[in-house]
Order: structure tokens, then sequence, then C-alpha cells
């Protein structure tokens, strides 16, 4: 499956099958759904920024100074090493997945300046949960009943 033209719909089977337990259970199936959401929306920052990249605006976008300031839950502290670790693995993560590009060679986000590296990440971190988050975002919306898979 290739990761353009994707929604948590497509990518939901995928997340349901990885999680443990029984994959009947209400709480396992809002899990995968946010869990599906939240690759999609952290794809929309991937993809922003390649795009960035490619016609050479990527550099224009700064870090944000008081972004320190917001609460990012349990997350590391930003620091440029782990903005560097960040990339690093996920320049990794995209060339053992490079099938899933139709052909086109991986996005390389070590070309980003360092301090690319600090605006992307922190743009990511607003949209990646931690496990812990989604756990609560899944439970919050079982409770609302707002999983469109628990519909049927």
């Amino acid at each position: 499956m290739a990761y353009e033209n994707t929604g948590p719909k497509e990518i939901y089977p995928q997340c349901l099958g990885d999680m443990p337990g029984n994959k009947e259970d209400p709480k396992v199936k809002a899990f995968a759904w946010v869990e599906a959401e939240n690759i999609c929306k952290a794809w929309c920052v991937v993809d922003k920024w390649f795009q960035l990249m490619q016609t050479g605006e990527a550099d224009n976008h700064l870090p944000d100074p008081l972004w320190h300031r917001r609460d990012h839950g349990k997350k590391a502290p930003l620091t440029q090493e782990l903005a560097d670790k960040f990339i690093e693995e996920l320049d990794e993560d995209f060339l053992i997945e490079k099938g899933r590009f139709g052909g086109r060679l991986p996005p390389d986000f070590s070309r980003l300046s360092p301090s690319g590296r600090i605006a992307f990440v922190q743009e990511m971190y607003e949209v990646l949960l931690t496990e812990e988050e989604l756990e609560e975002e899944a439970d919050r919306r079982l409770k609302a009943k707002d999983i469109p898979v628990l519909a049927a």
C-alpha cells in the first residue's frame, strides 16, 4: 500500500493487525483507529516538508521561539540532538519502506538545515501522539462513541 491517497480507513486494518489482544475488543479497535488517524496526520506533515524541500522553501521555515512554552505531554524535550536523531531515524525508516513511494526516492530529510530540522520536528511533535496519548484519545473517543469502525 502506498502512502499517497491513503486515509485512516485504509491504514486501520494494518494497525489493528499489529495490535496485541482480542481484535474484536472495542478498546483495541478504538486504539487502532486513533493510531491510523495519527499516522495520516504525521504523513501530512512529512509530505508538506518534503514539498518544501523540493521547492527550496524549507529553510524559510524557522523554529517557533515560543514553542517550548506549550505543553507537549510526556514527549522528550526538543533539542538539536533529538531533532537530528529524529531525522536520522525517519530517513532510515523511509529507506526500509521505499517500496511505498510509487517508484520515487525517499524524502531524505537529512537535507534540512539544523534550524529546519528543529522546525520540522516541532511540527511533528504537535501531531504525533505517544502510546499513552493514543490510549487516552481512544478511551475518550470510545466513550463519546466517535469511532467509525465501531459504528457498523
